[in-house]
């Protein structure tokens, strides 16, 4: 079935839903890299290097998988997304949060909470209703690029996008991951929580936003065939 010129354009879109949900030894590799920088970004309080970090952390594959995984009702492949998310955002991000700024501690005693991890966090009220409002404008962004213009996704310039739409995805959740270490690392159990909190609270609004945004649209389509 051909949708805005692109033949079989639901198998395809299925198949790169697949693809995100499947783990690999690249995806290991740059949420390893990724955590590391937003770590050291976040205790130097550099916000040039925690964009970097932001810049290759590889989770709009998961986060794909999940939404479309959720619209094609293929529940496994959506659960396989959000399993290959929890794992790179806690079990490694979080992880090198924590062991990375103990490592630092040793050599570096003075190092403290800086004005940016603070800003993983929401302390105030009004932070958690602009931290709402930037993962779901996130997730609005990811779904434009999948639906908007099919012909370009389908091409040869889909790792060019996934880098470029990958930047709002992960603008809301490697930051606040690796805040949930550096927070137990620095003994201060209230600042993880909060990072954490705030975490889900993104990937829940991402993903939200990524299904109701003109998804549903392509579930009507689907339905359809």
């Amino acid at each position: 079935m051909a949708v805005w010129g692109v033949k079989n354009f639901y198998v395809a879109l299925e198949n790169i839903c697949e693809k995100g949900s499947e783990f690999s030894s690249g995806y290991f590799s740059l949420v390893v890299v990724s955590a590391l920088l937003a770590t050291g970004g976040l205790l130097v309080n550099s916000i040039p290097v925690i964009i970097g970090s932001m810049c290759i952390a590889p989770f709009l594959g998961p986060s794909r998988a999940v939404c479309i995984g959720g619209v094609y009702q293929k529940w496994k492949t959506a659960s396989k997304g959000l399993v290959k998310q929890t794992v790179g955002l806690l079990a490694i991000g979080s992880t090198l949060g924590f062991f990375l700024t103990i490592a630092f501690q040793q050599f570096a005693p003075d190092i403290t909470v800086t004005t940016e991890i603070i800003a993983r966090t929401f302390p105030r009220l009004s932070s958690l209703y602009l931290s709402v409002f930037v993962a779901i404008a996130s997730g609005v962004a990811a779904s434009l690029v999948l639906v908007a213009e099919p012909k370009i996704v389908s091409g040869p310039l889909q790792q060019l996008l996934d880098v470029m739409i990958g930047v709002e995805i992960a603008i809301s959740l490697i930051p606040p991951a690796t805040v949930v270490g550096i927070g137990f690392a620095f003994n201060e159990p209230e600042v993880s929580f909060q990072a954490l909190g705030l975490l889900v609270i993104n990937v829940v609004c991402i993903e939200r936003a990524r299904n109701v945004r003109r998804l549903s649209c392509l579930q009507k389509e689907f339905l359809r065939k």
